[in-house]
């Protein structure tokens, strides 16, 4: 009498895992995506318009392109193989987006914390 092989079910099991992971990347992948692009429109909606702190616009702006340029050159890097050229991107754009969220930290937390008066609105 045969026994059943114990290999089938891990291999069955692995492959669920995978497509499991590989959903959940493609899925996190097209909600950043679209959180990018929404920051790119909020940005340029608002571009000469922000009363308070006009780089906000501009940062949201280079922010949504910044990512959506790393998005890609991980996509391209998967697709491709790993080489120096774009590993060497994927670091430049890495330690730019850094300095970015530093950058627009600093701006937008120099108008924090709004006024609590009553009565007066200063964003209009």
């Amino acid at each position: 009498m045969d026994e059943p092989q114990q290999d089938e079910p891990s291999q069955r099991d692995f492959a669920i895992t995978a497509i499991f992971v590989v959903v959940i990347f493609f899925m996190r992948s097209i909600m950043c995506l679209a959180t990018m692009i929404a920051a790119i429109v909020v940005g340029a909606m608002n571009l000469n318009t922000c009363p308070i702190q006009p780089y906000i616009p501009i940062y949201l702006i280079v922010f949504g392109v910044i990512n959506i340029l790393w998005l890609s050159m991980i996509f391209s890097k998967s697709k491709e193989g790993s080489n120096n050229r774009s590993t060497c991107l994927i670091i430049l754009l890495d330690t730019f987006s850094l300095c970015w969220i530093i950058a627009g930290s600093c701006w937008i937390y120099s108008i924090y914390p709004p006024s609590y008066e009553s009565g007066v609105d200063t964003y209009i």
